[in-house]
């Protein structure tokens, strides 16, 4: 069994509304699960972007320095789980993950939209980012009719994407 919490955990969240974190605490606290199997629905759509300090021009090398900027997007549809705040020093030491950005829609089409609209509003300056990266995918085809695969980038390459 593994027990951690993965990234992608939002995503179930906003289609679901069960925190998951919360119910995996409670569990570990020797308490029961707050539903049942039964009482579990899934509402639209959700995607999750890693918005990590890498430079995907350069084969994903990581980005160091400190944030000058830091804007975060909202509105509708849009969850973002950070860390970071402007004069954020991004170390070398670590994870590059400076966000998750998490776009919800009643379709895959609207969480899209939803989420390029969101990497469009999120201002970041200080570090190279992977958005311009993320940007090219949900405009891409292959994105857009749902063939892709963890694979994507080392098949096509990022400059493929945005034709």
């Amino acid at each position: 069994m593994n027990s951690r919490i993965q990234v992608e955990h939002t995503v179930t969240e906003v289609t679901t509304g069960m925190d998951l974190v919360k119910e995996q605490i409670a569990l570990a606290s020797g308490e029961l699960l707050s539903f049942s199997e039964e009482q579990i629905w899934v509402s639209g759509h959700a995607i999750e972007c890693r918005v990590n300090a890498e430079d995907a021009e350069a084969n994903f090398a990581p980005s160091t320095g400190v944030l000058t900027t830091w804007l975060a997007p909202g509105g509708p549809g849009i969850r973002v789980d950070s860390h970071c705040f402007q004069g954020y020093e991004v170390p070398p030491y670590y994870d590059s993950l400076l966000a998750k950005v998490i776009a919800w829609g009643r379709d895959r089409a609207e969480a899209v939209a939803r989420m390029q609209r969101a990497l469009d509003e999120f201002t970041i300056v200080g570090v190279t980012t992977n958005i311009p990266a993320h940007k090219k995918i949900l405009a891409s085809e292959l994105f857009r009719a749902g063939q892709v695969t963890t694979h994507l980038i080392d098949t096509v390459g990022v400059d493929a994407l945005a034709g």
